[in-house]
Formats: structure tokens, sequence, C-alpha cells
């Protein structure tokens, strides 16, 4: 059980999903209709007594977490272990906060035996899976290009790692079964229950062999088998899909025409309630796309870079910055529905020992102890992210919610 704060009033919710496109519509968009395939079922008995009131759910979600070797050099301690909560505690309001809390973990974890790497072929410290855990988060794709880096061993070693501290993962697997399976998390809150499935895939793998081809079987999603994943959950009973797609290309402001054509195909499915990209490294517009019966379906093309070692030192300014959306989840007796995505940006200082900040505060002129970026530096990240995101669905506020997690192995009630 969390810590929790309040998120979107429902009549708020419903506003800012009628901004949830490039450019806002004139009229809101009409009501999502739940699929006629995969009714929703009620878990709250009702003897005509009792009246369970309406309750939103907070989801969190945020983009890549991928610490070059300068990353975790700085978070290492005196004694040769790691600690890396310090330095994304930022955001921690904002994860903790959530029902639901869901990171891309962009690179798989040293085997035993093993240092930590960077670029080019990634292998992160063993207790950044636990301090993803103190900072609240409950669980990551990990799909990306990197996946396969160190091969079989690094993928056992990631996932046996999130097992441990009972984190949710989705994207690969130690087996086929566990590859296709999405990650499902039960959130109770109010007297109501919602089921969330995670499903993720990724555009390939830098040209490695899939770390389970020597064990006779595909251990990573590819994007084409997002859609297949995407229609079991929803079949299984899962009341809200999220699809995580690692996809797009490197430092391009806007999505491809593949990113725009599979996200409108995941859309009209009827099987996916909210798109959350990863992978171009900077962020990328947020809009809402048709689904079916006049459903409305919000995408993040690119969340961007959470926590990394990029800035405009080495890449483009847009690297140093990434967001992290907020799904507004709307659940009565007939529907859990998304209501509403929104973005609160955050910033790393590298030359502060590779610290991430809230950028929001950092533009109102806040200096918090530590903080290396000059003025001028903050103003230019935030044009520069404003240029892409635009203002209207930026939310600065860290959700407050108390809803328990559980990560169940399918929907059941």
């Amino acid at each position: 059980m969390k810590s929790r704060l309040v998120f979107l009033a429902p009549a708020l919710a419903a506003t800012l999903l009628a901004a949830c496109t490039s450019t806002a519509p004139t009229q809101p968009p009409a009501s999502p209709t739940p699929s006629a395939t995969t009714p929703y079922a009620s878990p709250w008995p009702s003897d005509g007594n009792t009246e369970v009131p309406p309750t939103t759910f907070t989801v969190v979600s945020a983009g890549d977490i991928l610490p070059h070797t300068s990353v975790y050099e700085a978070a290492k301690k005196p004694d040769g272990t790691y600690d890396f909560v310090p330095k994304m505690a930022a955001s921690r309001p904002f994860v903790e906060g959530a029902d639901l809390a869901l990171c891309s973990l962009e690179i798989p974890i040293a085997p035993k035996g093993t240092k930590p790497s960077g670029y080019p072929m990634f292998g992160a410290p063993t207790e950044l899976i636990g301090d993803l855990k103190t900072l609240g988060w409950d669980g990551c794709t990990i799909a990306t290009n990197h996946t396969g880096d160190r091969g079989w061993d690094g993928l056992k070693t990631t996932l046996d790692l999130f097992d441990q501290h009972k984190l949710g993962a989705t994207g690969a697997g130690r087996s086929e079964a566990e590859r296709l399976s999405p990650a499902y998390y039960r959130l109770t809150k109010d007297g109501r229950t919602v089921t969330v499935a995670h499903v993720s895939g990724t555009y390939g793998l830098n040209g490695l062999p899939d770390p389970g081809k020597a064990q006779g079987f595909q251990a990573v999603n590819m994007l084409e088998d997002m859609l297949e994943a995407a229609k079991s959950a929803k079949a299984a009973g899962a009341d809200i899909v999220i699809v995580s797609p690692h996809w797009g290309i490197e430092y391009q402001m806007q999505p491809n025409d593949e990113q725009v054509t599979l996200a409108r195909a995941l859309a009209e499915s009827g099987a996916v309630d909210a798109i959350i990209g990863t992978h171009p490294h900077v962020p990328q517009k947020i809009e809402s796309l048709p689904g079916p019966g006049g459903a409305k379906v919000p995408v993040v093309y690119s969340t961007g870079n959470f926590y990394s070692g990029q800035d405009e030192n080495c890449c483009t300014r847009e690297t140093a910055t990434g967001v992290m959306v907020q799904l507004a989840i709307e659940a009565d007796d007939t529907a859990a529905t998304v209501k509403a995505m929104t973005y609160t940006p955050v910033t790393m200082d590298l030359a502060a020992g590779r610290t991430q900040y809230l950028l929001a505060p950092l533009h109102q002129g806040k200096r918090p102890e530590g903080l290396t970026l000059e003025a001028s530096r903050i103003t230019k990240r935030w044009e520069a992210l404003l240029a892409v995101m635009g203002s209207e669905l930026m939310n600065t506020t860290a959700p407050t919610g108390k809803a328990s997690v559980e990560l169940i192995t399918e929907p059941t009630r």
C-alpha cells in the first residue's frame, strides 16, 4: 500500500481528454464505449443499500531509464555499491502518489560476475532494480533495442531481480509463455477494483540475436506481437490495456509514419485503452486517436528520456528532458475508462552528479541545492519542450491516491 494524494476530478478529466490532441477540438469527444466482446463485469455487489461512487485511478508512466556509464558511476558509493534513489528523488512524489507506476527500463542488468557497462552494450548495476522499487515503481516495460545486449544471462538476471523485488515486467520472458503474457495489476481503492494489463514490444534488437534463440524460443516481443497480446488481455478480462511500444527514430521530434500507422491500428482494435511510446530519447506529441464506438484512445508517441546521461553536449537539447504521463481512469458500475492523459516534464543536470529535476519549478525560478543549470539553459529546454508538447496538457501536481496494487498472473477477480 502506498501513501497517496488526489488526481483529477472526473469533470476536469473529461475536459482534459478533449484537449488530448495536437489541436484541441471545439467540442468534447464522445464518451468511450466499452467493447462488446469484453464486457466490464462489476466486482462490487449492490444490494440496493450501498452506493459506491465512481472512482478515479491514476497511472503514471515515464520515459527511458538509460544509465550510461557516467550515470551509474555518479551513483557509485565509496564501498563500491550503487544508490540511484537520490538521483531520481525529484520525481518520487509523482511515482509514489500514483495508484500504479510503470517505468521503461531501456537496458538489462549486468549478470553476476560481470561489470556494469555503458554504450553500446549496456548492463546496469544490480542495485537499480531494488532502487526502482524503493522509488515507488510497480513495474516496467523491458522490451527495447538493448534487451539483448547482455544475452540470455542478462535477460534472466533482469527478470529474476524483478521477481525478487515483486515488480511486474512486460515485453520479454524466460519462456515463450512468459514473453506473451502481459503484466497484470489489480488496483483496489474506494470500494472498487480495476485490473490493468501492460503490454510492450520493440522494433528490433540492434542486429543482435534474440536472447532466447539459444534456448529455442523467442524471448523478446516485437512491435507486431503487441496487438495479439492486447487482444488476449482484453479477452481474459483486463479492464484497461496499456501498450508501450519501443519505436520511432532517435532524436526525431515528430512521430514517423510507422508510429502513426501502428498507433491507429492499436486504437482501432478496441483492445487498447492508452499508448505510451518510448525510444526516440526526445519527447513527441500527445494526441487522441479514434477507437470503436466513438471511443478516444490517448497516445504519447515518445516520453523521451527519464533518467540518462544525454543532453545538449552529446546529442540534442531535447534529450535532457523527458515526460511522465498521467492517465486518469474512471471506474463506475458499468466500465473503466481512460478519461485523460497529461504530462509532467523532468530534466537532467549532468554536472550536478547526473541528477534529475522537475523542469517546471526550475523554469519558475526555483534553485534546488546542488543545481548547476543556468537560467538561460533551463529556458531553452522549456521552450523546446513546449514547441513539441504544448502547454494545455501539462500537469505539475503530483497525483494522490490510496490504491493497493497487487501483481497478478491473470485478470480474475
